[in-house]
Parts: C-alpha cells; structure tokens; sequence
C-alpha cells in the first residue's frame, strides 16, 4: 500500500467514525481536538436530592453551573444541571425548582408572577458530548435571548396560570395583581399525575394535579374540589378567547343549606367598558351546572338550582339561572365548558345580544293600583341579599317613591308579592 493510500484509508476511517457519533458531514481531521474550549464550568461534586415517582421515592443529581459569559445581570451562578442517577435524562435551568419525575421524564416546578412556570427533561443523546451538550445549547440560547429562562411555549418552559383555575382573589399581594402571594409547598409524583400544593399567605392551600400534557386533572382549594373551566396552559397568547369568557372569580351566596361559593368566569366588555348587559357563566360546584346571568344580579342557590335576579327597564323583575349543562369532572372540563360557551355567544349575538329570562315580574303593571307608587316610579335590588327560610325564597326590592316590599319564590321557581301558600 502506497504512503497516499494509507492517508486515504485512515481520512475515511475518521470520517465514519464522526458520522457515527452524530457529528454531520463536515470533515473532521485526525488532528482537531477531540474536546472544544467549554462555554461553562461545573462547579462542586453533584448533590443528590430525593424526589418522588409513580414508582416511589428517587434520586436526582443536582450540580450547579456557572457560565463562561453571565446569563443575567448581577449573577452568573444561578443555573443548575439537574439528571438522573444514569445520565440519560437532563434538565437544565435556573437555580431553586421543586422537582419530581412522571412520565419518564423529570418535572421542574417553580413560581412566575401569579404562574407556576414547568420544565422538563430531555433525553441525553449517547455521543461523546451528551450531557455538555444539553447544557452548552441552553447556555448559548440564555446569552441570545438575554435570560437564563428560555421561551415560554413547547420546546421551552411552560407556564400555568394559577389565576385562571383558582380565581384572583388568592394571588393578589399588596393589590398587585403581578405578585405571587404565597409559597410553593410540594411537587410529588404518582401514577395519576403530578401533584403541586401552594400555601397562600392566608394559609390557604391550594392543589392542582396535571397530567402528562399540562391538563389540570383536579383543583382543589382547602381540601374542597373546584370546578375546572379556563384552559391554564399559557403559551404566550394573552388574547381573550372567541366567546370573550376569561376572567374567573368566585361569589358566596345564601342556599338552602347555608352559603356555597360560586365558580364564575366574566364575559370580556367591549370596548373595554362595562354595560348594563355584561354577562357571568356560573358553576354551582356540588352538580357543576352551568348557567349565564346578568353580571349585575343578585345569586343564591335554592333547591340545588342557581336563581339570579336582575332588574330590567320599566320595573320588570326578571329571574335567570336555567342550567345550560352539566360540565364533567376531569380533564375535558375547560374543552366542555369553551365549547358551551362558544355555543352561547352565538345564540347571544342571534338574539341582538339580549339574555333570555326563565321568568319576569313586571312590577310596575302590578302596583299601578297602589298610591304609594305613581307612575314613573323605579325599583331597585339593593345591596341586602336573598333570604332563604322554610323553602321560601324572598329579595327585598327598593323603590324611588320609598317604600320597600319583598318578593317571593317557592320551589315551583314563580314568583310573587305573596307568600306561596297564603
């Protein structure tokens, strides 16, 4: 073999050998150094940590990173190298996550804002730079984008946002609706999902369990399973939804079996402001009916049905609360619940935008006979709620001319200025 044949043979050898190690085409010369000049420095022996599995209790290795250029302003050891105990899973991210592995792959949970903001593992490739790999390609893309926090969307972190499972009231420190009032508790792994526990700084605790694809499976406030009707998963797109049902809250009204709080979500105004025929969806949690009422209308919940009462133009009383739908109890909830209210905003704009009542008292036409209301007068719900007693419901009504009187409302749901029975 000639000496120009040998050099051939030994070119094409290396060649083959850097394909097989995912290396692409571009030529590798037997004298190119078999390691680059790293872009970051392991610093410190890897620590382990127990974390939970649908298998039971596990270790991860835990090493901090520090980067050749700083990530962030002020602090360049904020990152850490997150693996399991054989190298083949690796999660890498700013410092300080609740971890847990489900699914194969390891969780990072920690708080953004009134979020939880969700990484998981990649797989480490078997080549000769695996792991370094994972975490040169993280650091390089922190340095682009100016953040040790990659994008929020698939391929990137994920965010679930607390306030559209929960409602606002929980989250809002200081009356900054951007701060996260509260503590991550626990992250803990089973064969049903993972498991987050958060305790506000009212002591409240709040629980959500997501499965593999950031669907939430149940929530829980104080132990008391709620309703799931908004899509947590925020990928970045902050638009309101078709049917402009966005924004969640709660209300405690009176029952039949004492006060029982309200899931309710608020119909987006237009224009940005307030009318007189803005709308609420409500929940009623014990049976999950869902129902649309006037936002401005006084609620309680009589014989396991939701009553709401709304006061139209010309002194009429109008009822509302007719169930549209029983919405399930798992993960297909918030698709139920966008698909129920997309059919309602259809039928809402048929009707020029005008919610059909069950049931009106024209108030005006039925006192037009008594002296202590002349024509012209107005009426008015006021701030008292509704009274519940010996299956009678009753909502004192205010008048312009002064005189106040009550209505009622048996389980037949009619209504009248006499008690049912007398």
């Amino acid at each position: 073999m000639t000496m120009n044949a040998s050099y051939k043979s030994v070119l094409t050898g290396v060649l083959l050998y850097a394909s097989v190690l995912g290396m692409g085409s571009r030529p590798v010369l037997a004298d190119e150094p078999a390691v680059r000049t790293p872009k970051f420095e392991r610093r410190g022996a890897p620590e382990k940590i127990s974390v939970t599995s649908p298998d039971g209790p596990t270790t991860l290795l835990c090493t901090f990173i520090e980067s050749g250029t700083a990530v962030s302003i002020g602090d360049r050891r904020q990152l850490e190298e997150v693996t399991d105990e054989r190298g083949e899973k690796s999660l890498v991210g700013p410092r300080g996550p609740m971890y847990a592995i489900f699914n194969q792959e390891i969780w990072g949970v920690s708080k953004d804002g009134i979020s939880l903001r969700i990484t998981r593992s990649q797989p480490v490739a078997p080549v000769v730079r695996g792991r370094d790999e994972v975490v040169e390609r993280f650091v390089e893309r922190s340095q682009r984008e100016g953040s040790p926090i990659f994008w929020n969307g698939p391929g990137g972190y994920r965010k679930i946002d607390l306030v559209r499972l929960f409602g606002i009231r929980d989250f809002v420190a200081s009356r900054m609706a951007s701060r996260f009032d509260g503590e991550l508790q626990s992250v803990n792994a089973s064969g049903k999902g993972v498991e987050i526990r958060l305790t506000m700084s009212s002591n409240v605790v709040l629980a959500l369990t997501l499965n593999e694809r950031l669907e939430p499976l149940d929530a829980h406030r104080n132990g008391v399973s709620l309703p799931l009707l908004l899509r947590p998963l925020d990928d970045g797109d902050r638009e309101p939804s078709a049917h402009r049902f966005h924004s969640r809250f709660t209300a405690t009204v009176p029952s039949d079996r004492g006060t029982v709080e309200l899931a309710c979500v608020q119909h987006a105004p237009s224009g940005g402001e307030l009318s007189a025929n803005e709308l609420r969806a409500v929940v009623i949690p014990e049976g999950n009916g869902l129902a649309v009422v006037p936002l401005e209308s006084r609620m309680a919940v009589f014989g396991g049905k939701l009553v709401a009462f709304s006061m139209l133009e010309k002194g009429r009383l109008a009822l509302f609360g007719r169930p549209r739908a029983t919405l399930p109890s798992d993960a297909s909830s918030p698709e139920a619940f966008d698909r129920e209210m997309t059919t309602f905003d259809a039928e809402w704009k048929r009707d020029g935008r005008q919610l059909k009542p069950e049931a009106i008292l024209d108030l005006s036409a039925l006192l037009a006979a008594d002296a202590r209301f002349p024509p012209g007068t107005t009426f008015d719900l006021g701030a008292g709620p509704i009274q519940i007693r010996k299956g009678v419901l009753s909502k004192t009504v205010n008048s312009s001319a002064g005189p106040n009187f009550t209505v009622f409302m048996g389980p037949d749901r009619k209504l009248s200025l006499t008690p049912p029975g007398s």
